[in-house]
């Protein structure tokens, strides 16, 4: 037997009992409350896993000290798979948020666009009744000029008929009154001659009765 053996088997006895009280928190605590990639056992299995790989290689317990070696691997795996995973979730959240902005900005400018539709809609409409009554306005005066024209038109021919019948008759009454003045005037002869025809009448009566008047008075003497 090597010299060396039974101190080394000394050591890893005494080993294993001063590492009892980790087994037991290891096995009994942290193995059956704490999650496998808690950071907290996972530290602890780290620490504990690096005491064993330590102490193994001093006494010279080879399986201690693949066991430790083991202990700290698997926990160092864990750690990076949960960095990697915390990473990965960290960006996860960020793409999630980052997503969650951009549906917020597309729907900010979907209700913006719906805004400035309607606004565009509304200044349209408001452009369509503004031309449609100025185009109203415009039939308007283009028919009341029209309305207007027509009446100076009716009127000028009104009065145009009026001065042509004015002069119809002025020229039938001056014809008229040509065509009465020679008998007029024939009829005033007719009376004058009735008139001295009386006056000699009753002359020629007068003389007469003088006439019988001396012829009585010469028969009478």
């Amino acid at each position: 037997m090597n010299v060396l053996t039974v101190p080394r088997a000394v050591a890893s006895l005494e080993y294993t009992a001063l590492r009892l009280p980790l087994t037991v928190v290891q096995t009994q605590l942290v193995g059956r409350f704490l999650d496998e990639e808690s950071s907290l056992r996972l530290g602890f299995e780290k620490a504990v896993g690096t005491l064993d790989s330590t102490v193994g290689k001093l006494i010279g317990d080879q399986a201690l000290a693949r066991r430790g070696a083991t202990l700290s691997r698997r926990t160092e795996v864990l750690e990076v798979a949960v960095t990697l995973e915390e990473k990965a979730g960290a960006r996860k959240q960020e793409a999630e948020a980052a997503l969650t902005e951009s549906k917020r900005e597309a729907d900010q400018q979907r209700k913006e666009a719906q805004k400035k539709a309607q606004s565009d809609a509304s200044a349209l409409r408001t452009r369509q009744q503004a031309e449609r009554r100025k185009a109203d306005e415009a039939a308007q005066a283009k028919a009341k000029a029209r309305t207007a024209a027509v009446e100076r038109e009716m009127k000028a021919k009104i009065e145009a008929e009026e001065s042509k019948l004015a002069d119809r008759v002025d020229s039938i009454e001056t014809r008229t009154a040509a065509r009465t003045a020679a008998p007029k005037a024939q009829l005033e002869d007719a009376v004058d001659v009735a008139r001295a025809a009386a006056g000699g009448r009753t002359t020629a009566d007068r003389l007469g009765r003088l006439a019988d008047s001396e012829k009585s008075s010469r028969q009478n003497a």
